[in-house]
């Protein structure tokens, strides 16, 4: 099918004269009420400090979130094997497992673990963005809620910590071994 140009042009002419005619002659020109162009007529919003509280808050809780999916990861790959510096001979086994909620994703699988954490962390963000849309006193719960669960992550990764930090002590109180200790999986 082929369209002549005269019509393609008929057809521009007559949307343009019934949008013309079909138009509100207020939708043309808008009234501005507003006297001082500076003048903010909106309503002002209370909310000046909790913003920066609950942005603060959902930044502890990604930052305890980091830090414990990283010392988690630290914990639950270390290497097993403890073998003595001089002469590479075995002293001894050590291995770490998850002991918190997320165990029964698997207890010695760091990726599960980690995920299972953040999902977790993800999910109270999201609720606690939910509440804080709600206003009010709703606000201060949410950032609370942050706070608490960023804690609860900043607690668990300075546990962990410590745990693969004292690996080696672990080793020299079994063993008696004082000299230098090399990690190894196999």
């Amino acid at each position: 099918m082929r369209i002549k140009p005269g019509g393609v042009r008929a057809t521009a002419w007559i949307l343009f004269a019934v949008g013309l005619c079909s138009s509100a002659p207020h939708a043309l020109a808008q009234v501005q009420y507003q006297t001082n162009r500076y003048v903010n007529l909106r309503p002002r919003e209370e909310s000046g400090k909790t913003d920066l509280l609950f942005k603060a808050s959902r930044w502890y809780l990604i930052a305890g979130t980091s830090l414990d999916g990283v010392t988690t990861a630290m914990v639950l790959d270390h290497p097993p094997i403890a073998r003595q510096g001089t002469d590479g001979k075995f002293l001894g086994r050590y291995r770490g497992t998850e002991t918190g909620w997320a165990s029964f994703v698997g207890d010695r699988s760091a990726s599960k673990v980690v995920l299972a954490n953040a999902l977790l962390n993800l999910a109270v963000d999201w609720s606690a963005r939910r509440l804080y849309r709600r206003g009010g006193k709703w606000k201060y719960l949410a950032i609370g809620l942050n706070l608490c669960k960023g804690t609860a992550s900043f607690v668990g990764g300075v546990h962990n910590v410590r745990v693969n930090a004292d690996a080696n002590g672990v080793v020299r109180r079994t063993t008696g071994y004082t000299g230098r200790i090399v990690w190894s999986s196999r």
